[in-house]
């Protein structure tokens, strides 16, 4: 997941602490998750994974498509860390 969470935020030129902001947790939480040392919350990953318009599974491993099926795109889940809801 490390990997490919440094990918999309290179992608998105985004940097560690505008993600680690978007995720409400401290730049070096965030840090840990990059470096592959933790492992965010359920709703973090999802924040990711709509952070960076793809699913879960991808940014798990799960599967090397990036785009989230037609279901997750239907779907709006609150992240309660997010304060823009």
């Amino acid at each position: 997941m490390a990997q490919r969470l440094k990918k999309l935020r290179l992608e998105y030129q985004l940097t560690y602490q505008e993600v680690a902001d978007y995720l409400d947790v401290d730049r070096s939480t965030y840090s840990r998750y990059k470096r592959g040392i933790g492992e965010p919350e359920i709703c973090e990953l999802v924040a990711l994974a709509q952070l960076y318009h793809t699913s879960t599974d991808y940014l798990l491993g799960h599967t090397n498509n990036r785009q989230p099926s037609d279901l997750w795109m239907e779907v709006r889940i609150v992240n309660p860390k997010n304060k823009n809801g």
